[in-house]
Parts: C-alpha cells; structure tokens; sequence
C-alpha cells in the first residue's frame, strides 16, 4: 500500500462536515432537524467517552503529561 501524500486529516474532515451540516440545517423540515439533532448528540457522546477523536497533543502537553506520570511512579515508590 503506497503512503499517502499530506493525507487529511481529521480535523479537516470535521470542518467540512460541520459545514455541510449547517448547510442541511438551513434547508431542513421538522422531522429532518430531530434527525439531525439525534445524530449530532450520538456524535456528541461518542466523542465524550472515546479518545480516539481527541487532537493529537502538542509537544509541550506530551513534556507535561510525561512529567506527570514520571512523578507520580516516583512517589508510588517506583523506580524511575
């Protein structure tokens, strides 16, 4: 399988779908806006509990949070 050159990235697809989206709103029914709204909240949730849709963390959070576990194994006693 050949690598993908500047591939897309998630972010880029949830900007276009949030544009689309509003775009659907604009021209939706009734019944059409509940359908919307439940999608969106299922969306909603499933991000919430999964982070495999958090953004990747910048340098400086990956410092801190290896700081953070590094701290806490040596006050667990841990060698470190």
């Amino acid at each position: 399988m050949s690598k993908l050159v500047n591939p897309v990235t998630l972010e880029e697809v949830n900007e276009n779908l949030l544009k689309r989206l509003n775009e659907l709103i604009d021209s939706a029914g009734p019944e059409e806006i509940l359908s919307i709204s439940d999608s969106v909240a299922k969306l909603n949730a499933s991000r919430k509990s999964n982070d495999q849709f958090a953004r990747p963390e910048t340098a400086e959070e990956r410092t801190e949070r290896e700081q953070r576990e590094m701290f806490g194994a040596v006050l667990n006693g841990e060698e470190v």
